[in-house]
């Protein structure tokens, strides 16, 4: 594991205000919509910052080959939003959620998707 330099901690810094900033926290967790969840993780790899996106199996019925971030559908067994998306990391691409460091929730999305 890469350790951290003192400008990795500034821009961390700088990027958990920001989002922090736009936090809207529990405020729409009572939606009685189906809900899904996604992370947007950001990764720092060769001292640079990336956010994270995975490529669906081609295999899947829905949305197959689509460029996403790691997340899916709530499960009556998740306690809440954070965990649904923590639990689709594990699944999708291995993310442990203790290596998972939630600075936001950031206001959700309302889709319609027509399933045939």
């Amino acid at each position: 594991m890469q350790e951290e330099t003192s400008d990795d901690q500034n821009r961390v810094t700088e990027i958990k205000r920001i989002v922090q900033k736009y936090d809207v926290g529990s405020r729409y967790t009572t939606i009685p919509l189906q809900k899904a969840s996604i992370l947007l993780p950001l990764i720092f790899k060769e001292d640079r910052l990336h956010l994270l996106l995975t490529v669906r199996s081609m295999k899947l019925k829905t949305m197959p080959g689509d460029i996403c971030f790691p997340g899916g559908r709530r499960e009556p067994t998740d306690c809440d939003d954070i965990h649904a998306a923590l639990r689709e990391a594990k699944e999708e691409i291995g993310l442990r959620p203790e290596q998972v460091e939630i600075i936001g929730r950031l206001v959700p999305y309302i889709s319609k998707v027509d399933r045939v």
